[in-house]
């Protein structure tokens, strides 16, 4: 029986709240079936393959079409004057070039399946070169900021944004011992990714066989994959100075882990043999042995961590956290330090309590991933949080069970549904099909989710809207509204009301940004958030002439305790004597990604 016509209790749903009554606020976007195709034969055979499956069954073109175009969008963003209009055409012969080197420099078997790929589908093989975009806008950070380009920097880091989460985690914090491996993929191009769940297994005439999840459109064994000996992996972007145009793509160099690697050590050895062109965190785990190792690397080196010995786990987010690479490392602002060490110290927190007391299983690690924050008191919309408004691929591998749970709801799709997908690898290329329909609409977030309920549910989906547009380069004026809807509907939220401020200020309308700021400061009580929004509501009140206000409010945010609160509180301190000037008030850029605001 083909899984088209098999029932979805055949693939088990993993959200056993399913057969509850449908909480959703919105209408579910239009998203095509879970699709699991299974390839076999040589590495140009099976990329040839699934070109032409999925020619067949359609779907593929956004993310085809999205992939060109993606370094313009992170790089350029919202045209809001004619100069961003021009820039896409100086950015097209740089990329272009990069993008062919790269090209020219892969495994010739590995750069062949993807001319293959292309082919199948029915487009120019030199296509292909797409698939080291990643890398590419990552270079193009990298060399901005070691040449001392900050605006490209910055603007470029704003959009790219990376929120990726992982953890392995086993023994004493799991529910029998055995790995599990989970991992939120938040990737530019909400919108477009998770449109598509897909998941395929790959027989190869040589090698380990092994599978690997993505959208239709892209033969990526990238983002998270697992082989059957129990390998697992999944990748994180960094920043960093240290880059290269003609070394390995990070595809190719996942690739071969779940091509060759049989243990982990393996693992680890086929990743530091490989010179990366960029800048990676890569998270792997080994169901067989238990255990787990986070190779991070830029152009020029890789150093290897592992967990400690009374820790049965080990997570990885966007910054380095080998000491040794932390050195020529790239951040836009403090709000992406916070962005992604709150994300780290959540997976942390979580496996420790999972070791002394509530074991974790499939199921709870998806609510982990779909958390919004710990204790209602904490909840927000964003920032250090798992649930991103550009988490488009979230999944649970299991591979001593031999599952993959993938989730195929909505952005963000960590707060599922989920649906349990059994490794079964095969000698014939096939495309099956499961219907999702019944599946999404029985299906309610598990866990705190005011932010998919009701007014304010509403709000958080305006809030996407305008992520969505700041990811895509849409209108500026688009994301604004979006923003001033959100703060209608759910006022207390202090993550829009500073977003909102920021759009306000932009508009050279201080008076309107401090309204915003004031109502976000009655509502807003961590230590970091409360910080920031001081720092810009003492901004916008001087610009007003509230001298004494101002004062109060620095004064506040310089007694604040925080570790990552320095940067502010010292603007804070230089500002009491030089107020900030009036125009680079009006320069401020919004972040929405990173729910920040920078000037």
């Amino acid at each position: 029986m083909s899984i088209a016509k098999m029932p979805l209790s055949f693939l088990a749903v993993t959200d056993r709240s399913a057969t509850r009554a449908p909480q959703t606020v919105t209408g579910l976007k239009p998203s095509l079936p879970l699709a699991v195709i299974s390839l076999a034969g040589t590495q140009v055979e099976m990329g040839r393959q699934h070109g032409e499956l999925l020619r067949q069954a359609g779907g593929w073109q956004p993310a085809v079409a999205y992939y060109p175009r993606m370094v313009e969008c992170m790089v350029v963003g919202k045209r809001e004057h004619a100069l961003q209009a021009a820039l896409p055409l100086a950015l097209r012969p740089m990329v272009g070039l990069a993008l062919s080197g790269l090209h020219r420099n892969r495994p010739a078997t590995l750069r062949a399946r993807s001319e293959a790929f292309y082919e199948g589908l029915g487009l120019p093989a030199q296509n292909a070169r797409y698939l080291g975009v990643m890398d590419v806008l990552q270079n193009l950070i990298g060399v901005a900021g070691r040449l001392g380009v900050a605006d490209i920097t910055t603007r470029a880091m704003e959009r790219a944004a990376p929120a990726c989460s992982s953890l392995a985690i086993w023994g004493d914090a799991t529910e029998d011992g055995r790995l599990l491996h989970a991992r939120n993929f938040d990737f530019p191009g909400a919108g477009v990714w998770e449109m598509a769940p897909t998941v395929v297994f790959c027989t190869p005439t040589e090698g380990v066989r092994y599978g690997f999840v993505t959208t239709r459109g892209a033969d990526a064994p990238v983002v998270s994959v697992f082989n059957e000996a129990g390998i697992s992996l999944s990748t994180h972007t960094r920043f960093h100075k240290e880059v290269n145009f003609t070394a390995g793509v990070v595809m190719d160099l996942c690739h071969e882990v779940a091509m060759k690697a049989t243990t982990l050590e393996e693992a680890v050895q086929l990743l530091s043999a490989r010179r990366s062109a960029s800048t990676w965190g890569i998270l792997i785990s080994s169901g067989q042995e238990r255990s787990a190792a986070l190779v991070e690397m830029t152009a020029g080196r890789v150093v290897v961590t592992r967990p400690d010995a009374d820790e049965p786990w080990l997570s990885c987010t966007n910054r380095y956290r080998a000491p040794a690479l932390q050195g020529g490392e790239l951040e836009p602002s403090p709000g992406f330090r916070m962005h992604s060490d709150g994300r780290w110290q959540s997976l942390e927190r979580y496996a420790a309590a999972a070791r002394d007391g509530t074991s974790a299983d499939p199921l709870a690690l998806q609510r982990l991933l779909g958390g919004h924050g710990e204790g209602e008191d904490q909840l927000r919309a964003a920032g250090g949080i798992l649930a991103q408004c550009n988490g488009v691929h979230s999944v649970v591998i299991d591979p001593q069970l031999q599952a993959v749970d993938v989730s195929v709801g909505e952005v963000p799709v960590a707060q599922g549904p989920y649906l349990r997908v059994p490794w079964r690898w095969s000698d014939t290329a096939a495309l099956r099909t499961v219907d999702l329909g019944e599946l999404r609409q029985a299906h309610r977030p598990t866990g705190a989710h005011r932010y998919r309920a009701g007014t304010t549910g509403r709000a958080y989906a305006r809030f996407l809207e305008a992520s969505r547009i700041e990811m895509m380069s849409g209108a500026a004026d688009d994301a604004r509204r979006a923003l001033e809807d959100a703060c209608r509907l759910d006022p207390e939220e202090a993550t829009y009301r500073l977003l909102a401020a920021g759009c306000k200020l932009r508009q050279r309308d201080p008076a309107a940004a401090l309204d915003h700021l004031r109502m976000g400061l009655a509502h807003e009580h961590g230590a970091f958030y409360r910080g920031r929004l001081l720092l810009w509501a003492a901004r916008a009140a001087e610009s007003q002439g509230l001298t004494t206000e101002a004062r109060t409010w620095r004064e506040e945010l310089i007694a604040l305790k925080h570790s990552h609160i320095g940067h502010y509180q010292q603007a804070a301190r230089d500002e009491l004597r030089r107020p900030f000037s009036r125009r680079r008030l009006d320069r401020t850029r919004v972040q929405i990604q990173l729910c920040d605001l920078a000037a």
